[in-house]
């Protein structure tokens, strides 16, 4: 998400545990200015500057710290189809094609109309979907409804293209990520990866949020229960201790100050010398890059708030925990000592003269 002066861009990349032809996204938003392909290397390149790095290092100190699945439903649509019914309870406001992907943009006070209209229109609504969708009809959202062309996918491509939806916007920048939606098709586990562009730190203020360095207490247990550390499973126990609604803030940094970011080439940006797409995002209006993670058990889905956090502190990329080093017992010192006397006699008896 990048908060502009007048407008979010708002770019999404789902991962899928199947893709057939049933496959369609639907995202409820205020307001629908443009539909694009987002860039693919662009999540690649922010994950590769924001993602934790966890040192576990022998310390006898304490330690110290230095997409968008979450809006899939099932549903098909035939290129070209179009309802055999007008409905005054729905307005199609535009479609088209663009990558992969078909898709219709609806507006209506009535959800249950707006899947009659799907439902001629071609897609295979799951039951259930008039019900999650109303609460969004109800506030004045637009829906883009996108359907993946299956054909055109590369062999069994679990990881979609992004989709760009540029979203015309005034006032406070408060964002609404519908994680509800995922209650259609969802795992046990919703894994969710937010990055937020904006001119100050943002959290999702309807949940709990924690830094990545809460999880260091728990990676450092694995680590000295012999147990490799797994970064994921911190998570897990942190989101259960949280009532299953946890946001941890991986990482969160200006990057008009951040020295990582320099070595990027962005600084010359003006004059088309940059070595990375992040580069192109940056601006006086969005500077202060988050990423937040996050694992919802699907009991607990809801949508997110995300607001900004003023006078937040930057979260760092780099984190240390502690092994603790294995106490020596005095059979281990027996054994050495035996060790070197037995060691003593054999050399002692390789040197002897004839």
């Amino acid at each position: 998400m990048v908060v502009r002066s007048d407008r979010v861009e708002l770019t999404l990349r789902v991962a899928a545990e199947a893709v057939d032809s049933n496959f369609a996204w639907v995202i409820p938003v205020p307001a629908i200015d443009q539909v694009t392909l987002g860039d693919p290397a662009l999540f690649d390149a922010l994950d590769e500057f924001t993602k934790p790095q966890i040192i576990i290092q022998r310390n006898m100190g304490s330690s110290g710290s230095g997409s968008g699945g979450c809006l899939c439903a099932r549903g098909a649509v035939e290129a070209g189809n179009s309802p055999t019914k007008s409905n005054v309870t729905v307005q199609h406001l535009g479609g088209g094609k663009v990558g992969n992907y078909e898709y219709d943009i609806l507006a209506g006070t009535s959800a249950p109309d707006m899947v009659t209209w799907l439902t001629e229109a071609g897609y295979a609504v799951p039951e259930g979907t008039a019900d999650l969708l109303q609460p969004y009809a109800d506030n004045g959202m637009q829906f883009l409804w996108a359907k993946i062309n299956t054909e055109t996918l590369d062999d069994n491509a679990l990881v979609l293209d992004p989709l760009q939806v540029n979203i015309p916007y005034t006032g406070p920048p408060v964002l609404t990520y519908p994680l509800t939606l995922s209650a259609l098709s969802a795992s046990p586990i919703t894994s969710i990866l937010i990055y937020v562009l904006a001119n100050e730190r943002f959290h999702v203020s309807n949940f709990n949020n924690e830094d990545i360095s809460a999880a260091l207490p728990i990676i450092e247990k694995q680590w000295n229960d012999g147990e490799d550390p797994d970064l994921e499973a911190a998570v897990d126990e942190l989101t259960a201790q949280a009532d299953g609604q946890l946001a941890i803030t991986d990482f969160s940094q200006d990057m008009r100050d951040w020295n990582e970011y320099q070595a990027l080439n962005c600084p010359d940006q003006q004059n088309g010398d940059t070595t990375s797409p992040i580069c192109d995002l940056e601006d006086e209006h969005a500077h202060v890059l988050t990423r937040l993670y996050l694992r919802v058990p699907s009991s607990a889905l809801s949508d997110l708030t995300l607001t900004a956090m003023p006078g937040g502190e930057p979260v760092y990329q780099h984190h240390y925990a502690s092994r603790q080093p294995t106490p020596r017992s005095f059979a281990h010192i027996g054994l050495f000592l035996l060790v070197l006397i037995g060691l003593r006699v054999f050399y002692s008896r390789r040197v002897r003269p004839e």
